[in-house]
């Protein structure tokens, strides 16, 4: 956005100059004495800027203008949602909450839909969840191809993902996480072990895999312990694998 702010009829030489001016919004005045205006990327509000003008003589004029960015509905986004493997004729949860960043939309408000609604059905205690039961058939192993669609009022996006459905059973979380509290740059070493939190029922051996933990270092042992260090309010998600590649995904440790 351009605008010509000032003009001075006896004098053209002018010299116009910010006062009083602070991010986020970005201004500046041409040569001409037009001024751009450029705001970043999903921020909205109000800014007060100063702008003065001077002629060579010393007169000089202020004023105030108001810059009011306004909010657009920026599509919600799914992203990095994992392919998922099951066993037939048996409930499968999946949080997709996680997978899920909306910049303008709270989560509440956001509705969550699949492609296939005869095998998936929505999680009635997480209204961001699935619930997978796939029936037996004589083909198993088979896979079937899902769309997830993440909506809020005006705007939608989607991801793929392949549901593969076996005769093995996936692993399942018999213990809560509970919440780990560190000290800025001081890692906890041993802070849990993952053997306790995780079962199968037809596997002794068990993989682990962090995702999602951008700011949280995680390291995971091969007995299973977690040395973890990180800084805020982040968490990272704990993929568990059993020797026949089946999924329990998506299990948070709170940070």
């Amino acid at each position: 956005m351009a605008i010509v702010i000032c003009r001075d009829f006896l004098d053209m030489d002018l010299r116009v100059e910010l006062k009083n001016f602070e991010p986020p919004v970005d201004v500046v005045i041409n040569p001409d004495h037009s001024v751009d205006f450029y705001a970043p990327n999903d921020w909205n509000g109000e800014e007060l800027t100063t702008f003065r003008a001077t002629d060579p003589s010393g007169a000089l004029i202020e004023d105030i203008i108001t810059v009011l960015v306004k909010p657009i509905n920026d599509p919600p986004i799914i992203r990095n949602v994992p392919n998922l493997v099951i066993r037939y004729d048996q409930d499968y949860k999946f949080d997709v909450t996680p997978y899920i960043f909306d910049e303008d939309t709270s989560n509440e408000e956001l509705v969550l839909t699949t492609s296939d609604p005869e095998n998936i059905r929505i999680d009635e205690d997480n209204h961001l969840g699935i619930i997978l039961n796939y029936p037996y058939r004589p083909d198993i192993p088979y896979t079937d191809t899902v769309n997830l669609t993440i909506s809020d009022e005006s705007n939608s996006s989607y991801q793929i993902i392949t549901v593969q459905v076996k005769d093995n059973v996936p692993p399942v979380m018999v213990k809560e996480f509970k919440e780990i509290v560190l000290i800025e740059d001081v890692a906890k070493i041993g802070a849990l072990n993952l053997y306790d939190h995780f079962s199968d029922a037809d596997s002794s051996v068990l993989y682990f895999k962090v995702i999602n933990n951008e700011k949280v270092t995680v390291n995971i042992n091969v007995s299973g312990r977690v040395d973890i260090q990180g800084a805020g309010n982040i968490g990272a998600l704990v993929q568990v694998v059993d020797v026949k590649n089946v999924k329990l995904l998506n299990t948070g440790i709170p940070q």
